[in-house]
């Protein structure tokens, strides 16, 4: 079933629920053609890595994606030659862009509509990726980043997250995302930043991640936290990251059962791609091949 071509458009479904492509790239700087080329190339990255039979690190390391021209053109990157959909390899002008996370798509749909945003970075990264959420801001608190037009993305962002009771939270979500402002709301590579009173400054992308091995779905501020340097450095953290491998599978399982786990899940989980958890290169497919013989699939409620 799987080599019918009908399993990979079923698994784009996955792919877009998964990674919030579903969601609207705000900016208006992009034209729609680009903005679908932009989500397309993410779908088609996880398609063929997991359809080939790769592994999931090849999606969070990768130094190459598959574009259209026209995305090829505005990453900045020398076209192949062809037509339709080509592979093409991350130049010096892409410093560092790594697998998903280095996606135009996916760091443009976690910005502000023309500016970048750190906290929905961050989110999507302990969400999406690592499967760890969090509850509702405290009543009264509010979101609303320091209004100082002399300051960058980050300077505000630092400064709203001081205020009494907003770290408890951010402390696991704004270091991610300030890791990665040298990506800018078009998802370019960028290395300094235009403030809304005119002034140009270097951007500061010192982030870092906590909590990369606590037990699933937990955050633990026992757990160290980890610096890091670049989107290449951050992929490589969570690639490597217990959770990062466990939260792959429980998103799978999730898609497959059309709804959240419920504590009755939790054996069925543990046991659910062990061999994939425990293998760096235990193959995406064989992932898929695995819940069909869980119990879980096989009888229904």
């Amino acid at each position: 079933m799987l080599q019918d071509p009908k399993a990979q458009i079923a698994f784009e479904r996955f792919i877009s629920g998964w990674l919030d492509l579903d969601k609207d790239i705000k900016t208006t700087a992009l034209s729609t053609s680009l903005k679908a080329d932009m989500k397309a190339e993410t779908i088609e990255l996880v398609k063929r890595t997991v359809f080939s039979g790769g592994n999931y690190n090849e999606l969070l390391n990768a130094n190459y994606s598959y574009m259209t021209q026209q995305l090829a053109t505005h990453y900045g990157l020398t076209w192949p030659g062809g037509s339709g959909v080509q592979r093409v390899d991350y130049n010096a002008a892409n410093a560092g862009r790594r697998g998903l996370l280095g996606h135009a798509g996916i760091l443009a749909i976690q910005s502000a509509s023309e500016k970048t945003h750190p906290v929905k970075r961050g989110l999507f990264v302990r969400r999406n990726l690592l499967c760890q959420d969090f509850p509702p801001p405290p009543v009264g608190a509010e979101l609303k980043p320091l209004e100082d037009p002399s300051l960058t993305v980050r300077e505000r962002f630092e400064h709203a997250h001081l205020k009494e009771g907003c770290e408890t939270c951010h402390q696991y979500i704004d270091g991610i995302g300030f890791g990665l402002e040298n990506y800018n709301a078009l998802g370019l590579y960028v290395t300094t930043e235009k403030t809304d009173n005119g002034l140009i400054k270097a951007i500061n992308s010192l982030g870092y991640i906590g909590s990369l091995n606590s037990a699933e779905t937990y955050l633990s501020e026992a757990e160290p936290v980890v610096p890091y340097q670049g989107m290449d450095e951050l992929a490589g953290l969570i690639a490597g990251s217990s959770n990062a491998k466990a939260c792959y599978v429980r998103q799978w399982y999730r898609y497959t059962r059309g709804q959240l786990e419920e504590v009755t899940d939790s054996c069925t989980l543990q046991v659910f791609g062990k061999t994939f958890k425990e293998s760096p290169n235990a193959s995406l497919l064989d992932l898929m091949i695995q819940f069909t013989q869980t119990k879980n699939y096989i009888l229904r409620k």
